[in-house]
């Protein structure tokens, strides 16, 4: 992501000049630049000209250029990956084939800190787990799979890497009161 960032950042320098490339490198790390929402990349005069309108267009260009460079060199990331999983479990041929081989596979589930789970890996974890109806496909197991899932909201520190409480919020109301326990 730096590298992209300062890619970006030495292209613009040669077209429009160094003066705002100095004033974004002072903005933090590329991190927290390409997680801010925006505007696709443009140069000059296209759309919000305000510092933090180029900004967001820097950080959209930068999340545009990371993606293609990770294609180009055949790599995904964990993101990635958890999102093919979540498409591959509500695949409309497939994905009921997919979740009855993981609940026959596993007798139990346990996903401890759950209240920093994302909204992508608790639908991963609901469209496998949480439905579980037994499967009666000749295998030597035909129950559904325990899903337990362990947390406490008060201890979510996790929102700025995607962890959602709501999804945990989620799982409560998906649970019902006769199957969600609270210890003090």
């Amino acid at each position: 992501m730096e590298e992209v960032v300062d890619d970006l950042l030495a292209r613009h320098a040669l077209v429009h000049g160094p003066s705002r490339c100095r004033a974004v490198k002072r903005c933090g790390p590329a991190s927290k630049l390409s997680a801010t929402p925006g505007y696709p990349w443009a140069a000059g005069g296209q759309g919000d000209v305000t510092a933090s309108g180029w900004r967001r267009r820097l950080a959209q260009g930068v999340r545009s250029e990371v993606g293609r460079r990770l294609v180009d060199a055949n790599l995904l990331t964990y993101d990635d990956l958890l999102v093919r999983l979540a498409d591959a479990l509500q695949n409309p041929r497939r994905g009921a084939a997919a979740c009855a081989r993981l609940r026959r596979r596993y007798a139990v589930v346990l996903v401890d800190e759950f209240q920093d789970t994302d909204p992508v890996q608790w639908q991963v974890v609901k469209e496998a787990f949480g439905a579980s109806p037994p499967v009666d496909d000749g295998s030597p197991r035909t129950g559904g799979t325990r899903l337990v899932l362990v947390g406490d909201p008060k201890q979510a520190v996790y929102a700025f890497r995607g962890a959602d409480v709501h999804s945990y919020l989620d799982a409560v109301r998906a649970a019902g009161p006769r199957r969600h326990f609270t210890w003090s």
